[in-house]
């Protein structure tokens, strides 16, 4: 029987090709400027350093998987200062995605955070040395973190960065920022080459049939 059921599949596969991608969507919110820095901590006057970014998504696309956050145009000396948190407004959720890391090295670029890369920004970076952009997972010094919290949710709402300075003197700014999330719908799509003619449909119906009669046949001589 399960024969039967591998010819019917290969049957109907032809019919088809492969499968869509899934879309990819990107939302960029505004950052800081050189004359608009991130806020210094300063437990004397200000208290704790906190600066919110927003962007308010309309979409309603369901969340398959969040890809990444990104930091672009991140300057910060001693970027173990910084912790970075992620926020859905409406719905509560929220994730540390990078905090107390990079030692006493400098934040200088575009830097992407995920759930998949292996590099890690553990590590004790000499002071004002540049911490290379590119990709890095998303971790905080007690471990990694993750972003799997937003799967499975619509996209729409506020979401709002929150970056905290949780130590004085060392100041910077971020660009602008941006998240990007796959909605990760996979439909089957036609293949007019590979559509069979009637004649082809027919001659397919008909081994389809035999097939079954075989099966029953062998399970009554059984």
């Amino acid at each position: 029987m399960k024969k039967l059921i591998w010819a019917v599949m290969a049957a109907a596969a032809l019919t088809t090709t492969g499968f869509a991608q899934g879309t990819t969507y990107d939302y960029s919110g505004p950052g800081k400027n050189l004359n608009d820095a991130i806020m210094d901590n300063d437990f004397f006057t200000t208290g704790p350093g906190l600066t919110s970014f927003s962007i308010n998504v309309t979409d309603t696309t369901t969340i398959s998987n969040f890809n990444f956050v990104s930091l672009k145009n991140l300057s910060h000396t001693w970027a173990a200062d910084l912790k970075f948190e992620l926020k859905h407004i409406q719905s509560g959720k929220s994730v540390v995605f990078l905090s107390d890391l990079g030692g006493a090295g400098d934040f200088g670029g575009s830097y992407n955070i995920d759930d998949i890369s292996v590099n890690s920004l553990i590590g004790n970076y000499p002071s004002s040395s540049v911490i290379p952009t590119g990709t890095y997972h998303a971790e905080t010094f007690d471990g990694l973190a993750s972003f799997d919290i937003f799967h499975g949710m619509s996209v729409a709402g506020d979401w709002q960065l929150d970056v905290y300075d949780q130590v004085g003197e060392d100041t910077g700014y971020l660009g602008d920022w941006s998240f990007t999330i796959n909605d990760n719908v996979y439909n089957p799509q036609p293949d007019p080459q590979a559509v069979p003619e009637p004649a082809e449909w027919a001659g397919m119906a008909v081994l389809g049939l035999g097939l079954a009669g075989i099966a029953v046949r062998r399970r009554r001589l059984a």
